[in-house]
């Protein structure tokens, strides 16, 4: 079998390496789940089962239960890009849009996409959506609960790094705990998505160096003498919106450079190095990792799997948000067209 990377990019040339990454993880499910490629498993006949693979995505789910909408859908627009990729791409869509096949996967996106947009435009929400959402005022008390234990595992800045105390405080579960404290309050301030696990810590001095370079076309947090700034250069629609610099509040810069020096992080390193994939990963990404991390962990302490999407719309459902202002706030930080922004995170409730 032709290499799926390759197929995918053929389909979709511009798409970013985390796209790339999670549609090779959809199709390698679902590849392995079908027979006939326990003969030949060169064959890429499989894909024309529509049936069959219909049936395999619906189980999926877990418990018994079917995916999400959101999630059955994902799974059948890499089906389109997979079939769109074995065929030459977009030089010739005349053909691979007319197979049955095809026509069949597209249907079912179809009905997907009008039942989540009826969804979303009753509250802004999808049902699965519904389930996770929790109103902000529940977030912030949790997240203020969770400050006192984390701030209480953070070493003190004075100790060394032997530090007895410092040790606690990096291992397994509470150097889990700090994180998902510093994520979430990333989030409760910055209405921004999963880009934030591919940040690399720099200094102003080294970053300086950088700017003529096509490295400094990476996502940085800045760490200066008076604050932080977080420059981003990779996301989903930087294509559009181009770099988007932003500088921190002085509560998160005190809490960022306390992770810094609880992750003993040095210049160049990546911010958050426990959401990196493994070098041999076909289909983890640091955002996959990141959502993964959340929902893990938002399940422990407030009982809800919060995604990126779900603080996203709990962040843009506070009513400073909501005002005309706050919604420019949020479309420049973001990175987002205000008719993309409204009806999609700001009609929660």
């Amino acid at each position: 079998m032709a290499n799926l990377s390759e197929i995918i990019i053929t389909a979709r040339p511009k798409s970013a390496q985390s796209s790339v990454k999670a549609y090779n993880r959809l199709l390698n499910k679902l590849i392995l789940s079908h027979p006939l490629l326990v003969d030949d498993f060169n064959s890429m006949d499989w894909v024309k089962d529509t049936e069959y693979n219909f049936k395999t995505i619906l189980g999926f789910g877990k418990g018994g239960e079917a995916p999400s909408d959101s999630t059955i859908r994902n799974y059948l627009v890499a089906l389109l890009i997979y079939i769109e990729g074995i065929n030459g791409g977009k030089a010739n869509e005349g053909e691979w849009s007319k197979y049955e096949y095809y026509i069949f996967y597209e249907n079912k996106v179809t009905e997907l996409n009008d039942k989540l947009k009826k969804e979303k435009e009753q509250n802004g929400l999808t049902t699965s959506q519904t389930e996770q959402f929790m109103d902000y005022k529940d977030f912030d008390i949790i997240l203020e609960g969770m400050k006192k234990q984390a701030h209480k595992l953070m070493p003190k800045p004075s100790m060394g790094e032997g530090d007895n105390m410092k040790k606690q405080a990096l291992e397994s579960e509470n150097y889990k705990y700090i994180m998902t404290y510093v994520l979430l309050k990333i989030y409760q301030e910055l209405n921004i998505r999963n880009e934030i696990s591919t940040l690399i810590y720099i200094t102003k001095r080294d970053f300086n160096k950088l700017k003529k370079t096509k490295e400094a076309n990476k996502n940085y947090i800045i760490n200066e003498k008076s604050k932080i700034t977080i420059i981003r250069n990779q996301y989903k629609t930087s294509e559009v919106h181009k770099t988007i610099e932003l500088q921190v509040s002085k509560n998160l810069t005190t809490l960022l450079r306390k992770w810094i020096a609880i992750d003993n992080l040095k210049s160049g390193d990546l911010f958050f190095q426990k959401l990196q994939p493994n070098e041999n990963a076909n289909t983890s990404t640091p955002e996959l990792n990141l959502t993964k991390f959340l929902q893990r962990q938002s399940e422990k302490y407030f009982n809800k799997k919060l995604s990126t999407t779900i603080l996203a719309k709990i962040y843009m459902s506070r009513p400073e948000n909501k005002t005309a202002q706050g919604l420019i706030n949020a479309s420049n930080v973001r990175g987002t067209a205000l008719n993309t922004l409204v009806p999609t995170y700001a009609n929660s409730n």
